[in-house]
Formats: structure tokens, C-alpha cells, sequence
């Protein structure tokens, strides 16, 4: 996954293993994100907990009650994928949030560090086939893709919908996934 643009989330939880580029989240309220990115900006966000590992300071800007802690998270893979995204050396940078809304010397009251008590512990998650649509209620999808635009119109939803891909290097996936949207539509 090269990049990553979540828009007009509420009420989600989003698990995304390691994006070798940059990671935008804009319009996300009451959410859970855990993910890798050499880059993430949130914007116009609010009350959403972050769980990540970055190579680069996180950027908020006109957002409130965002939450941080570092990305703990297994499924099959994960390492190698993180070592493909240059992720794989663990540092504190998720912990060191940039406010471009807050310029002043002191603590930027629009963000914190989640307490380690209060924090979701190893997350464990399952990959399967394309032909599962089903675990414990949730619905997963693994596709490798180049770019992933993630948006919701309806503001009270607990799921996601995946809007508009955009894949480079394997159509048959790009068909095969809008299919699956297609269907679960009806």
C-alpha cells in the first residue's frame, strides 16, 4: 500500500499494516485507526485514538481529543511488510505530534499520549482468502493495493466503504474487489 486516504469516518475501527508512503485522515470522529506510515497528517478530526508506528512526527492540524500510542498489532506478514514500507525499526516518533493549530512552548491540549492502561493490547488479526468475507462479525478484506481512498457519507455508520482504488500493477484485483463491493450493496 503506497498511500492511504481515510475521509468521513465515524465510529470505525481501521487495521492497516504498513504504508510505504503517506496516510491522510480527514473527518474522522470517534474512531480507532492502527497503522504504519512513513507520514500521517490528521485533519479536522476529532476524539479518534491512533495506534501507530511512522517514521516521521505525526501532524494534526484543526483537530481535538486525538489520542496516540505506539502500533501493536501481529498478523502474518507484518514484518515483512513493515521491512518493505523501511518500518521495521521501532522508535518513539509516534509519541512526538506536531499541532501546525497550537505554536505555542507548552503542551498542545488537542492531543495526548493514550495511557498504557487504557490501550487495546497486541492486536491479533486474521488474514484470509478473498473468498472469506466473514470472522467473528467483522468483515476483512487483505488486497495489496497502490493507493486506497476510504470514505463514508453516512455519519452514524459503524462500517466503511471502500470507494475508489486505485491499482497499477494488477487490474484483475481492482475488478475482482469492486465486485465484491457490488455485492454487498445488494
Amino acid at each position: 500500500l503506497r498511500a492511504l486516504f481515510i475521509h468521513r469516518i465515524h465510529n470505525c475501527r481501521i487495521y492497516c499494516g504498513a504504508v510505504g508512503g503517506s496516510v491522510l485522515l480527514e473527518e474522522v470522529e470517534g474512531s480507532e485507526v492502527h497503522l504504519g506510515a512513513r507520514q500521517i497528517r490528521i485533519h479536522t478530526s476529532h476524539h479518534t485514538t491512533c495506534y501507530l508506528r511512522v517514521k516521521s512526527n505525526p501532524i494534526i492540524e484543526h483537530s481535538e481529543g486525538i489520542r496516540v500510542a505506539p502500533l501493536d498489532m501481529e498478523y502474518n506478514g507484518l514484518q515483512a511488510h513493515l521491512r518493505l514500507s523501511q518500518l521495521s525499526e521501532d522508535n518513539d516518533l509516534w509519541q512526538q505530534v506536531y499541532d501546525f493549530g497550537w505554536l505555542r512552548a507548552t503542551q498542545s491540549p488537542n492531543w495526548d499520549v493514550l495511557p498504557v492502561n487504557e490501550r487495546n493490547q497486541h492486536v491479533k488479526m486474521f488474514v484470509t482468502n478473498q473468498e472469506d468475507d466473514d470472522i467473528n462479525g467483522d468483515k476483512n478484506i487483505a488486497i495489496l493495493l497502490d493507493t486506497c481512498y476510504i470514505h463514508d457519507d453516512i455519519h452514524d455508520t459503524s462500517t466503511s466503504s471502500i470507494l475508489e482504488t486505485q491499482i497499477e500493477q494488477n487490474q484483475e484485483q481492482s475488478h475482482h474487489t469492486e465486485d465484491r463491493d457490488e455485492e454487498d450493496e445488494i
